[in-house]
């Protein structure tokens, strides 16, 4: 690896899925300081002339535009980014790395969201290219350690939470804080109202019946075996629309969310026939506590 100096004269920027979806994934610092590092690096280098390459995966999808900002800084760049189909590496794609030889640079600085693939990953690829990575955020710190647990079909902690019944299988204590695992069982016509989280991912797998979801405003049919992911920042709700009942695992990346159900459900007891009313004075309690935390519900 050479140990020559970086300079505006033999550097060149790279700045990889800064997207307004993608962005909303980062889990280590709030986005805004995030969307305000990477901007600096932008103007940073449009003071000392140095070249840009920007690149983008999957505009059209959840992972959105390239930030609007950056089409100001640097309207040349951003006019000849390279938008990958679907390559998650960039460097897998040939025209990101042709992009990224005709600046002549062998000196890169490069900033990314997720740093260990669409960044790092193949970027000894450019022969004799010197990186210095420069990621939005910092490095994360290492998880705690967790312990192996096995929970048996019907086991778990089981409250009522707004008409749904909630089993929580692994809470973030199990797992070092990295995710929690739970179960519900979605009446019909039962379903949270629209709402945001900001500290966690949330999935559902449905395992029996179907749901109608609803991401970031696009409305889906979910049948049993379907997968969805619900990003940080992204508005969702789901409805059964069926006459049936709804099973289904959910996940949250981080854990402790679960914590809210814990907090205001109602314990299930053995031959409970449904959910307790949900009264005006029960909603505004769950509303209330969400904001802790930083979930933010909208009505309908």
């Amino acid at each position: 690896m050479s140990t020559e100096a970086f300079t505006a004269e033999n550097s060149a920027l790279l700045l990889i899925d800064h997207q307004t979806g993608t962005m909303k994934l980062i889990k280590n610092l709030p986005l805004e300081v995030a969307k305000r590092n990477t901007l600096a690096l932008a103007k940073t280098a449009k003071i000392l002339k140095i070249p840009v390459v920007l690149t983008s995966s999957q505009e059209e999808n959840l992972q959105g535009p390239l930030l609007p900002e950056l089409a100001d800084l640097l309207p040349e760049a951003f006019a000849s980014r390279v938008r990958r189909a679907g390559i998650v590496n960039a460097w897998a794609d040939p025209n990101f790395k042709a992009a990224v030889e005709r600046t002549g640079r062998k000196h890169l600085i490069m900033a990314g969201v997720t740093t260990d693939v669409c960044l790092l990953a193949g970027a000894g690829m450019l022969t004799g290219a010197t990186v210095a990575p420069s990621p939005v955020g910092a490095d994360e710190p290492k998880p705690k350690t967790s312990k192996p647990k096995v929970v048996a079909d019907g086991e778990g902690e089981k409250v009522w939470a707004l008409g749904v019944k909630v089993t929580v299988k692994v809470k973030a204590e199990d797992t070092g804080g990295a995710y929690s695992v739970f179960e519900d069982v979605i009446p019909p016509g039962g379903g949270p109202p629209p709402h945001t989280h900001s500290k966690e991912d949330e999935t559902i797998y449905v395992v029996e019946g179907e749901l109608v979801a609803f991401l970031d405003g696009k409305k889906y049919e979910v049948k049993a075996g379907a997968w969805v992911h619900m990003p940080r920042g992204v508005e969702h709700y789901f409805k059964n629309v069926s006459d049936k009942p709804t099973r289904m695992i959910l996940t949250y990346t981080p854990g402790g969310f679960e914590k809210w159900f814990l907090e205001v459900g109602t314990p299930v007891k053995d031959g409970d026939s449904g959910p307790p009313l949900s009264t005006a004075e029960d909603i505004k309690k769950a509303v209330n506590s969400a904001a802790k935390y930083g979930v933010e519900f909208r009505k309908k």
